[in-house]
């Protein structure tokens, strides 16, 4: 087995409070083994993550059931283009699954199964806060963002939060990715979560890098996570 990272606060335990935990791969056949290279932890590293001390004690809020209070927001981007930041109602979350197909079909930041159906769509985000985003000059929602509970957890209260998000093509790569991590860093923390983990794939260097430049830390490599078109 080796160790492939660090999961932070994964388990909430009796008497123990929030717990970490490691994430471990063994391959199977010659075919799914690891380039040891990559792996995220050093062993010195993850001495010093994996603490027994007791973490702070599990908060008693909801996030999804509370709603988010500073959305709309606007921004713009260096082009000068404005855009809005606001909730997407129900009857826009097929619009907003959209985009999502779209871009597994181009093999654009998303798995061809990550989302396989509409249903699956609207389950995952059943506790979370589904957000889309909307040019001013033709009011068109260009793209998609979320703040749901992290599923890098042992638990279904995971004190983080993920945030999974695209924009449509032709807006990528123009700027409104830095204005959505901002946002919705904040609305995390209004919903009351105590941090951001999340995942993205690791042929999207430029979002990595960007991330890491944001004070984003690589905690873990999971393995042949998803399957990606092309």
């Amino acid at each position: 087995m080796t160790v492939v990272g660090y999961i932070p606060k994964s388990a909430y335990l009796y008497r123990r409070g929030w717990v970490n935990s490691v994430a471990m791969y063994t391959p199977i056949g010659d075919e799914y083994k690891l380039d040891s290279d990559r792996c995220v932890l050093s062993a010195d590293d993850i001495d010093k993550l994996l603490t027994n001390e007791v973490l702070d004690q599990r908060g008693q809020m909801d996030p999804w059931t509370n709603k988010v209070t500073s959305l709309p927001r606007k921004f713009s981007v260096l082009d000068g283009r404005e855009f809005t930041a606001r909730y997407a109602d129900e009857t826009e979350y097929i619009e907003v699954y959209n985009i999502i197909k779209d871009a597994a079909d181009d093999g654009v930041g998303f798995g061809i199964d990550d989302f396989p159906t509409f249903e699956y769509f609207v389950d995952r985000m059943a506790r979370g806060h589904v957000f889309c985003i909307t040019e001013k000059t033709t009011n068109a929602i260009v793209g998609m963002f979320t703040c749901i509970p992290s599923k890098y957890s042992r638990t279904p209260n995971s004190p983080f939060a993920a945030g999974p998000a695209i924009m449509k093509d032709g807006f990528r790569n123009i700027g409104i990715g830095g204005n959505i991590r901002r946002i919705t860093e904040d609305i995390a923390k209004e919903l009351g979560y105590q941090g951001f983990l999340g995942d993205t794939l690791e042929i999207n260097q430029p979002i990595l890098d960007s991330y890491e430049r944001h004070g984003y830390k690589l905690v873990a490599r999971i393995p042949r996570s998803s399957f990606v078109k092309g």
